[in-house]
């Protein structure tokens, strides 16, 4: 797969279609909103990233602020200023939400919101579609095979991006990329820093994007056809 810097990737996907809705999920994203409101700006208008304390304690505040001077991880150089939030209720989890705009055009603003959610039956729940949805795959540690691609696959939109860090329980990229296709993703590139360094733990941070228009009840066929060519 090729590598592309996220200035490459942020630049290529303005001209993407990535399906309707322009909105982000992020499971467990912690403080990383680099790979996410900064790579993801142009294709997006809302932002949500779950919870944001995941084992961490991050102090929302600080990223904020180190979004404000453009100094925020993956993002260096973008400055993106907040308002002072509203708190709401996401599918019934509450959240933070802040309207943000790049600094010196307060005119365009998009919305961040950060749901304080412990577990993964928020993503459960919710029936919102999003054009994007990241993963950290630590299913791919375990080795539980049916997250997040069946729980997210109904909520990504057709042309969506499915972007994820390939964990150590996958056997290989190159072989794991089979199952990628038979699910109906096709790869778009493996993504890196400006000076070419990975993005993430193990394999890194790759793009895929939603091409089928096939729904969950599918996944046993899906299944199947994965194991018929690794049979093969």
């Amino acid at each position: 797969m090729v590598s592309r810097t996220l200035s490459q990737i942020r630049s290529d996907l303005a001209t993407v279609e990535t399906g309707a809705n322009r909105r982000l999920l992020y499971p467990a994203s912690g403080d990383d909103v680099g790979c996410s409101v900064g790579l993801f700006w142009p294709v997006c208008d809302s932002f949500y990233l779950v919870d944001p304390y995941f084992g961490k304690g991050i102090d929302v505040g600080d990223t904020l602020r180190s979004m404000a001077a453009g100094t925020a991880n993956y993002m260096t150089g973008m400055r993106v200023i907040s308002d002072g939030g509203a708190r709401l209720a996401f599918d019934g989890v509450p959240g933070t939400r802040y309207q943000v705009w790049l600094d010196g055009q307060p005119g365009i603003k998009k919305r961040l919101c950060f749901i304080d959610s412990t577990t993964d039956n928020w993503l459960e729940k919710t029936t919102t579609r999003y054009n994007v949805i990241l993963n950290k795959d630590y299913d791919g540690i375990t080795g539980n095979d049916n997250y997040p691609y069946v729980t997210a696959w109904d909520r990504l939109n057709s042309n969506g991006i499915f972007a994820e860090t390939i964990g150590d329980g996958r056997t290989s990229v190159e072989f794991d990329f089979i199952k990628y296709r038979c699910r109906g993703f096709a790869p778009l590139c493996k993504v890196t820093t400006e000076i070419g360094q990975q993005i993430g733990f193990a394999n890194g941070l790759h793009l895929f994007q939603k091409r089928s228009h096939y729904h969950t009840s599918t996944y046993v066929q899906f299944d199947e056809s994965i194991d018929t060519v690794i049979r093969a």
